[in-house]
């Protein structure tokens, strides 16, 4: 059975060069040319390669072929115009019939993933039967390590993959988010601001946030960090340049650019020996031997660490997990009111928080972190109610002595006029007049000085 979801198609170019490895990206782009030649015959007389290159409208029709056959699964396959798993069964009886059986696991591998990048999946029956000699699924041993034996885990992973995997554990994130996460990705001054449903009241909330611009079926999305994971992830940064100096010194890492935006600067297969390594060291690297398909798998498996975000979190609302997971059907029920995403994401991973931290940091440690935290947001939020306060009394202070220095200027002005009509009272009528007329111009600082002059200039004359 074919599960299928509408979204926007992917082509083969795109997962290719999504790829980190060019090992990697050669093989992928083989396989998938070599099926869609099979499902569109006239594709293999394109030439492959012109002048020892990739000949560039082979990949381009390599990408046509691939977006029309992704494009609508869910239609095709009602249709019938399209059956995917005939497809796959034929290209098997028909195109890998005389491959080794480890061949064969790779290639549907690669097509297993391509398909599933554009949300064509299969049920785990179908894709075991299709190869080998198809024996059913009897069993899927699939264990999520319990808080103590992660933090057991913790303690004897590389420093390197420490962060990685507490983004895995603790932020939900897949491997392949992990190792394309950016520098520039993460924000650990981010404030999110909501309005409290239940108060009423404007909230900003710092909590350090990291973006996934390229999460499965190219949905971007992002997720909030725990207090713990963040401190990792402060820690690895410090540590990442001197474990990037190392790299350049190794012939193999030699292209690698010191500056470059990875977070994690190594790739999936590195992560996956370091997880093993640390699984040795725990005693808990037991491999299941059930499957034809999955043979001698382990039973703790890298991808499966992501589970435990959601099995500890205790959620409240367990659609908030499915959300900060990725998942389709918990990201569709959250941001279904978008006004109301930010509120329910941040209460809903503060309230995980303290299940998801590690034991290591015990319980009331937890406990007196927070209560000290806010505390010091309560002290803020009175520093500044206080200063407000202080700013609303110099300025009522500061509009009393205005209107005192204006109520002083009339008074002055008042008492001026009264002392110049005492002065001319019982004055003769061309005394006043003359009187007057020069109070006036004293008033004004030209005609005093035109005044002064004058005088000046009549006792000169006089003393001549």
């Amino acid at each position: 059975m074919v599960n299928v979801s509408k979204l926007r198609a992917k082509s083969v170019s795109s997962l290719v060069n999504s790829l980190r490895s060019d090992g990697t990206r050669k093989n992928y782009y083989s396989t998938l040319k070599n099926y869609f030649e099979f499902i569109k015959p006239g594709l293999s007389e394109i030439p492959d390669r012109v002048d020892g290159k990739l000949n560039p409208d082979k990949v381009q029709a390599i990408d046509e072929v691939s977006l029309e056959y992704v494009k609508d699964p869910e239609v095709k396959t009602m249709t019938g115009e399209i059956n995917y798993e005939e497809d796959l069964r034929r290209y098997r009886d028909e195109v890998l019939v005389n491959h080794a059986e480890s061949s064969k696991k790779y290639k549907f591998r690669v097509i297993f993933r391509y398909l599933g990048s554009n949300q064509i999946e299969f049920d785990k029956t179908f894709m075991a039967n299709i190869v080998g000699k198809g024996r059913p699924v009897t069993s899927q041993v699939e264990m999520i390590p319990t808080p103590t034996q992660f933090d057991n885990l913790l303690d004897r992973i590389h420093p390197a993959a420490r962060a990685a995997l507490g983004l895995m554990a603790k932020a939900g994130l897949r491997p392949e988010e992990v190792l394309i996460a950016k520098l520039s990705d993460l924000d650990f001054n981010f404030v999110a601001e909501y309005v409290d449903s239940q108060t009423g009241r404007e909230m900003s909330v710092p909590i350090a946030k990291l973006d996934i611009p390229k999460a499965k079926g190219d949905q971007p999305r992002f997720v909030f960090l725990i207090k713990e994971v963040e401190d990792e992830l402060k820690e690895w940064l410090k540590r990442r340049p001197e474990y990037l100096n190392k790299l350049q010194s190794h012939s193999e890492y030699s292209d690698r650019d010191p500056d470059e935006e990875q977070i994690f600067p190594y790739g999936e297969s590195t992560l996956r020996s370091m997880w093993e390594t640390a699984l040795g060291k725990c005693g808990m690297a037991q491999r299941e031997t059930i499957t034809q398909m999955n043979r001698n798998r382990l039973v703790y498996r890298l991808h499966n660490l992501r589970k435990f975000f959601r099995t500890y979190g205790q959620w409240k609302n367990p659609d908030v997990a499915e959300a900060l997971m990725g998942h389709q059907e918990g990201m569709s029920k959250i941001y279904a009111r978008m006004d109301k995403a930010m509120e329910l994401m941040v209460k809903g991973i503060r309230q995980a928080e303290p299940h998801l931290t590690s034991r290591r940091l015990r319980a009331h440690d937890f406990d007196d972190l927070r209560e000290e935290n806010e505390q010091l947001r309560f002290n803020l939020a009175k520093l500044t109610e206080d200063m407000n306060k202080l700013g609303e009394q110099a300025e009522i202070k500061n509009q009393r002595l205005r209107t005192k220095l204006e109520q002083t200027q009339i008074d002055f002005r008042q008492e001026m006029e009264e002392q110049r009509a005492s002065m001319i009272t019982g004055l003769s009528p061309n005394m006043k007049a003359g009187l007057t007329e020069l109070l006036l111009l004293l008033e004004h600082p030209e005609a005093k000085e035109k005044l002064l002059g004058a005088s000046r200039e009549l006792g000169e004359k006089r003393k001549t």
